[in-house]
């Protein structure tokens, strides 16, 4: 039987199933390089191990019966086409070195891609270092504009400094001691003071029982700042003047009876303008409350203190705040003002309680000078950064001021402004009442300095604030 027969037999039943698919396709094989002897050759081929294309016996394929196959051993032949072996070999090497450059490709590719994600991780982890620091100035701005409301909630967050200054007259030299601290009251026409004597004491002496709140006659146009006290305001000032005259001995103890017997209506007025809706009785209990901290505090021995002093605070450095010149504002309001250079401010410089008790000093004795006036406040920013603020003396003046020195800001302005914090200060500035808006004033923009003499005389303000005192 030829190799074309047992071909068409595989094709035609199966019988042929018996053979193996390796033998199929090498007799198949064998057939094509044999067409000139037209198929006449025995069925004789290579039989090899398929997976591992290893050549073995010959084999001579005979058919006997129909669809029975027998394998008979025959002589070796030799092959007519070179051994699958030696091709195999080949390939397997040349597929062999393809897989492995393959391999090599892609270990390439990945460590390309694994330091492409490394790199892409690296520029992700700076840009949110970056994010996250723009976040931090921009939180810590926001932190210190709202302590800056927090501070001028009910016009009572300001920091007033000692009046021992370049520009204050001689007559402004006061606090001699706490008892004759009633001479330093500014006189206004609409109060009469029923018999000055009896208020004025002298250095060393107890302060007497006779003297009363009520000794001041109000009549109407009394005013605090550049706000007239209405007449519901002015009648309820002269309810707690009595409650104050009718105060029992018993109940004095453990308050500050000097303060209250010489409370300046003004003073009065502020407190009953702090509270909601003029409430004569909670203002009544404010003022108590002041009265009894003032006695443990010690109000009066700081007063006496030369450390507490605007000198004796700043001896030998740089002065963080300074009185502008007498009559520095434009307005004509005589209001003092007070310029506080916040770039030469070191945090944590100084223990707290130092700072706390010389703002008490310093707003204590705003309060003796001017009781009907507001003292204006200026922030030099120039030079300024989130390294100079200190929240801790913050946190503990602001208390201090809103409780016992309430109404004693009446505008701060603040100069110059950078974008950051008047983006910041137009977010904050939503959700606070319209009173806290008017009191507090940013100036920005390239025109600052022009802005800022607007309001202030050019006299009066530093150079670098656009002015021509060279002093401060």
């Amino acid at each position: 039987m030829t190799i074309g027969e047992a071909i068409g037999r595989r094709s035609e039943g199966p019988s042929m199933a018996f053979l193996p698919p390796a033998l199929c396709l090498h007799a198949h094989t064998r057939c094509s390089l044999s067409k000139r002897q037209k198929a006449t050759e025995p069925a004789s081929m290579l039989l090899c191990d398929y997976p591992r294309l290893h050549p073995i016996n010959m084999e001579k394929l005979r058919w006997e019966g129909p669809g029975m196959p027998a394998l008979i051993r025959s002589r070796t032949l030799e092959p007519k086409i070179p051994a699958l072996s030696e091709v195999s070999l080949r390939m397997g090497s040349i597929l062999s070195k393809a897989i492995e450059a393959v391999q090599k490709r892609d270990e390439r590719i990945s460590e390309t891609f694994r330091d492409a994600r490394t790199s892409s991780v690296s520029l992700k982890l700076v840009a949110i270092s970056v994010i996250a620091m723009i976040l931090r100035m921009l939180v810590l701005s926001a932190l210190t504009v709202l302590r800056l409301m927090q501070a001028t909630v009910n016009f009572c967050n300001a920091k007033i400094f000692n009046p021992k200054s370049k520009f204050q007259d001689e007559e402004d030299t006061s606090t001699e001691s706490t008892d004759d601290s009633s001479s330093t009251y500014e006189s206004h026409p609409s109060i009469s003071h029923a018999d000055t004597k009896q208020h004025t004491k002298k250095s060393g002496s107890k302060s007497s029982s006779a003297a009363k709140a009520s000794s001041y006659e109000i009549s109407p146009g009394l005013k605090l700042g550049s706000k007239i006290f209405t007449e519901t305001e002015i009648d309820g000032i002269k309810q707690i003047q009595a409650k104050i005259d009718n105060l029992p001995s018993s109940e004095r103890e453990g308050l500050c009876a000097d303060w209250l017997s010489r409370i300046h209506p003004c003073e009065i007025g502020a407190y009953l303008r702090s509270t909601k809706k003029c409430s004569v009785e909670e203002a009544w209990k404010n003022i108590l409350h002041s009265a009894q901290w003032r006695k443990s505090y010690g109000v009066a021995n700081i007063l006496q203190e030369n450390s507490t002093t605007l000198e004796g605070f700043f001896a030998g450095g740089t002065r963080e705040v300074d009185w502008l010149p007498k009559g520095s504002l434009l307005d004509g309001s005589g209001n003092p003002c007070l310029l506080y250079r916040s770039a030469a401010h070191v945090p944590l410089g100084r223990p707290t309680d130092e700072w706390l008790r010389f703002f008490v000093h310093l707003c204590e004795w705003a309060r003796r000078k001017h009781p009907t006036k507001q003292v204006v406040i200026l922030v030099d920013r120039v030079g300024s950064g989130l390294s100079n603020q200190d929240p801790t003396v913050l946190r503990e003046l602001v208390p201090v001021i809103q409780n016992h020195y309430p109404q004693l800001v009446g505008r701060v302005c603040i100069a110059p402004v950078n974008k950051v914090l008047w983006i910041i200060w137009r977010i904050v500035s939503l959700i606070l009442d319209e009173e806290i808006k008017e009191v507090i004033e940013l100036i920005e923009g390239d025109d600052w300095q022009e802005q800022l003499c607007m309001h202030f005389k050019p006299a009066a303000l530093p150079v670098r604030l656009g002015g021509e005192n060279n002093i401060l």
